[in-house]
């Protein structure tokens, strides 16, 4: 796969993490540093973004017209002579750590959760994916009683991979 294949979203995807390209979402128009500097409360509130930022291989039941990564995707963005701006990774860290998001009984970021750990795993590999989920839970706590489903969908998301 070359840039001149990329079409649609996956074009505006690969600019906005790559190019400084921008995404247009609900409430206006953003190039990646300028979500990484939105507050708490704007990324709290704000919903359309997230599939932007951490892109996976699954259609998003909130935002189905957000990019969905095929495994040909994944690999040129993996090959791709630009990187991946970590502070997308320790921005939503920021947020779940400042916030307590994960001590809280189920809310939406649990499942926000779930797409960074799966985009970890795809984009980079799945045993950074565990380390992180391990992180998190160092903190957090995260097998607990009533968080002993959402640790498993968890650790299920930092095994993705795309089937041959």
């Amino acid at each position: 796969m070359k840039y001149e294949d990329l079409t649609g979203n996956l074009k505006t995807l690969y600019d906005f993490h790559f190019n400084n390209g921008t995404i247009t979402i609900e409430d206006g128009t953003y190039t990646i540093q300028e979500i990484i500097d939105k507050d708490d409360e704007w990324w709290e509130n704000n919903h359309d973004f997230i599939q932007y930022l951490y892109p996976t291989d699954e259609v998003s039941k909130f935002n189905p017209e957000a990019p969905v990564l095929t495994k040909e995707s994944a690999d040129f963005f993996k090959n791709s002579p630009g990187e991946i701006n970590i502070n997308l990774y320790h921005r939503f860290r920021q947020f779940i750590f400042d916030n307590r998001w994960l001590v809280r009984p189920f809310n939406h970021n649990y499942l926000r959760f779930s797409r960074v750990l799966r985009n970890i795993a795809l984009l980079v590999n799945s045993d950074l994916s565990l380390r992180v989920l391990q992180g998190y839970n160092k903190e957090f706590n995260l097998l607990t009683q009533d968080k002993v489903k959402s640790f498993y969908i968890w650790l299920d998301s930092t095994q993705a991979k795309f089937e041959d």
